[in-house]
């Protein structure tokens, strides 16, 4: 159990570290107010593609489960991202109540979607 929640403090830390690159760079995404600034379904795929990279890059860092499988394999597919993004959900609301604009990533679909394709990738490379 604390593998697992230390498994997701990391992708926690790692995605808000990103989403401070990404807002330092000057990304579109999501202002002050709240409103969507730039097209979202780009920001995704482009989501979809780090991470995927970067669940290979984990992959050949750590070859091993961080979790042992419990009874339903998989879980962590559903559980990590649903955390992941409630937390980056959080994180882009505390930024915005400061009147900080924020990339796509610091919302509950942004931050899922990286979470979950990096699960997907160590899900199926891993035995």
């Amino acid at each position: 159990m604390l593998e697992f929640l230390l498994e997701i403090l990391l992708t926690i830390a790692a995605e808000g570290a990103a989403d401070v690159a990404l807002h330092a760079m000057g990304l579109p995404g999501v202002d002050e107010s709240g409103r969507r600034r730039g097209p979202l379904g780009l920001a995704l795929l482009g989501y979809v593609v780090a991470g995927a990279i970067l669940g290979g890059l984990s992959v050949w860092l750590w070859p091993s489960r961080v979790v042992p499988p419990g009874p339903v394999p998989g879980l962590s597919l559903v559980f990590g991202p649903l955390m992941v993004g409630a937390a980056m959900h959080l994180w882009g609301r505390f930024l915005r109540a400061r009147h900080h604009a924020t990339t796509h990533l610091a919302t509950f679909t942004g931050g899922a979607a990286l979470a979950f394709t990096i699960a997907l990738v160590r899900f199926v490379w891993i035995k």
